[in-house]
């Protein structure tokens, strides 16, 4: 099992119930981009299939990858509910973005929603190029994380953060991942055409996470308590519960 992977495995009901669906927004910006009014559609690290049941009635066919077996059966109970009367064939697959096992030329759209800073992008970005048809668009999105409500919980959580790394350098490990420069490792690998950076929001008053979830959830669902591995430490233990604390004092 990859570390990305084992990072989200055991954490896939807290991911569900607290991660945002993309707006419908989005889904029609990419389709404009590709130019087919009724792509195939690569999902990479799909988890919980939010992001692939967004192409629901959008999608000739999409298939999610998604390498964490929790996560992965979540995707296929909530793609099994969208399916029906949609018009578009749903495939789940045990893969990674690294090594996806599809056909060259599938895909008129790869998408990685939340999940591009996950994949090793010497190896996923060739296998992206592989997988897309000529013309085809590749769209790394993610939006706000963690989600802005106020700046004292955003001060907390970044308390938080901050405690994390520092307990990984003390014990001399690698960061977790390399960081969300996508649009410079996409231009960098010289695969690509074009590349850009587009941007979306919203709808006004469409909800952006679920607001009853505590930071902490959000926290988790990140795959962060197993950040540090080996530590057994607690969502106590970093403090998690001032994350709580901040937002219950504005909001309870």
């Amino acid at each position: 099992m990859s570390d990305a992977a084992a990072r989200f495995s055991g954490v896939a009901d807290q991911y569900d119930a607290v991660r945002p669906q993309p707006p419908a927004d989005l889904i029609t910006v990419i389709t404009q981009w590709s130019g087919r009014a009724w792509p195939d559609v690569v999902d990479l690290g799909a988890g919980t299939g939010l992001s692939s049941v967004a192409w629901a009635g959008r999608a000739r066919q999409v298939t999610a990858v998604e390498p964490a077996g929790d996560m992965r059966r979540r995707a296929e109970r909530r793609i099994g509910d969208a399916r029906a009367g949609s018009g578009t064939r749903f495939t789940v697959l045990d893969a990674t973005a690294e090594a996806t096992g599809l056909p060259g030329g599938c895909a008129d759209v790869v998408t990685a929603s939340q999940a591009m800073h996950w994949f090793d992008p010497d190896r996923a970005l060739p296998e992206i190029a592989r997988l897309l048809c000529p013309g085809g668009v590749l769209a790394a999105y993610d939006c706000d994380w963690p989600p802005c409500t106020d700046w004292e919980t955003g001060a907390a959580w970044a308390r938080v953060a901050q405690r994390v790394d520092a307990e990984q350098a003390r014990r001399g490990l690698a960061p977790a991942h390399r960081g969300k420069n996508h649009l410079g490792r996409i231009r960098a690998s010289g695969l690509f055409r074009h590349c850009a950076t587009p941007r979306t929001s919203w709808p006004k008053g469409a909800p952006r996470t679920t607001s009853a979830s505590p930071p902490s959830a959000r926290w988790r669902s990140g795959g962060s308590g197993s950040r540090v591995p080996g530590g057994g430490r607690t969502g106590c233990a970093w403090r998690l519960g001032s994350c709580d604390q901040a937002t219950d004092s504005r909001y309870t």
